[in-house]
């Protein structure tokens, strides 16, 4: 009778310890990210070079759905977008008409992507690619695509992209020396015709985004 009481205590223990076990990796999976994806950061080794380190905000950057009174509103095809001409032909990004008069050169009038692509090009020379979607998309799709890093390093002349899902990019054009600020061109796109906006210069807490570079940029990183 005592050794079937040892035995299933022991049993018991046995059954703890694995619970315990499979817990933690669990845990450790969640904290880590080993279990998915993550967003790549560079950051600067011992010998000056940039390694690479996954954080794990994958999943908060999944695609939502997009406002269809903005999707109703966007113009495709355009090379102007407010007062911002395109020297490179139509954008693969569409311009929204936010005062709803058919237009999209208005003040008023612009997209946050839009902007973003040509900013891109006309500062750098990069060549954003036309599938990279809605703004909250931009950082999971940069991550994917091969020629592109996503850092959450502050940069100027980068895209700067929204953390935690949030639906906007931007041309960052300064930052701050101690990295908590930054300044960006926009433009934007709203639910609310009253809430668009044309060409803006913008102040923001760096940590509100992450920040999209093309590969033969990354000496900026050290």
């Amino acid at each position: 009778m005592r050794e079937s009481y040892v035995c299933k205590n022991k049993s018991l223990q046995i059954v703890k310890i694995a619970t315990i076990l499979i817990a933690g990796i669990f845990f450790f999976t969640a904290i880590t990210g080993c279990g998915g994806g993550g967003i790549v950061r560079l950051t600067p080794n011992a010998s000056g070079e940039n390694q690479l380190e996954q954080e794990n905000i994958a999943q908060q950057l999944q695609p939502q759905s997009v406002d269809p009174a903005a999707n109703a509103r966007a113009v495709w095809g355009v090379s102007k977008c407010d007062s911002v001409s395109s020297q490179f032909g139509s954008s693969p990004y569409p311009c929204c008409d936010n005062n709803g008069n058919n237009k999209v050169t208005d003040a008023v009038d612009g997209n946050c992507t839009w902007f973003a692509w040509w900013a891109a090009k006309h500062f750098k020379g990069w060549d954003v690619p036309a599938t990279w979607g809605n703004g909250r998309e931009w950082c999971g799709k940069a991550m994917k695509t091969p020629g592109w890093l996503v850092t959450s390093t502050p940069i100027a002349n980068s895209i700067a992209c929204g953390a935690s899902g949030f639906n906007h990019v931007a041309w960052t054009y300064y930052v701050s020396p101690d990295k908590k600020t930054i300044k960006v061109y926009e433009q934007g796109c709203t639910f609310s015709p009253s809430l668009g906006y044309g060409l803006r210069q913008n102040k923001y807490a760096a940590n509100r985004y992450y920040y999209i570079i093309h590969i033969r940029d990354k000496v900026f990183l050290n």
